[in-house]
C-alpha cells in the first residue's frame, strides 16, 4: 500500500476531501470508511471488539472485517479484491469496490490520477 497526495476523488464531479491522503493497492483506492459511506449514504460504525465495519443504509447491511477478502452484504458472502485495512490508526477502504457495489459508475482518468464517481 502506498500513500498517493496526487490521487484525488470526484463525486458527481464534486472533489472530496478526505482526512488523510489515499492510499493506492493493487490499483484501487483507499481512503477513510466513515467519509466513504456518508458519501452513499449509509451510516457506518467501527466495531471495534470484531474488528470490522458495519454499515447500514434502510434495508442494506454491508459488513467488512478488516483484512479479510470476505464481505457480507445483506448476510450474502462476496468476494473484495484488496481487504479494507487500518493504517495509522485509520480504518481505510476501496472505494472503487464500494462504489460498484452500490452500483454506482466509476472512472478513472489516466494522466491525472483521479477517480470519479457517479452517483
Amino acid at each position: 500500500m502506498i500513500e498517493d497526495p496526487l490521487r484525488t476523488v470526484y463525486v458527481n464531479n464534486d472533489k472530496v476531501t478526505f482526512s488523510r491522503n489515499p492510499v493506492i493497492a493493487k490499483d484501487y483506492t483507499f481512503v477513510p470508511y466513515k467519509l466513504t459511506f456518508l458519501i452513499f449514504g449509509l451510516n457506518a460504525e467501527w466495531d471495534k471488539e470484531n474488528n470490522k465495519i458495519i454499515a447500514i443504509k434502510d434495508e442494506q447491511r454491508l459488513e467488512i472485517e478488516i483484512g479479510s477478502n470476505i464481505a457480507y452484504y445483506n448476510n450474502k458472502e462476496i468476494e473484495m479484491k484488496v481487504p479494507a485495512q487500518v493504517m495509522d490508526s485509520e480504518v481505510i477502504v476501496p472505494i472503487e469496490w464500494i462504489s460498484k457495489l452500490f452500483n454506482k459508475t466509476v472512472d478513472k482518468e489516466i494522466g491525472t490520477n483521479s477517480v470519479y464517481i457517479t452517483l
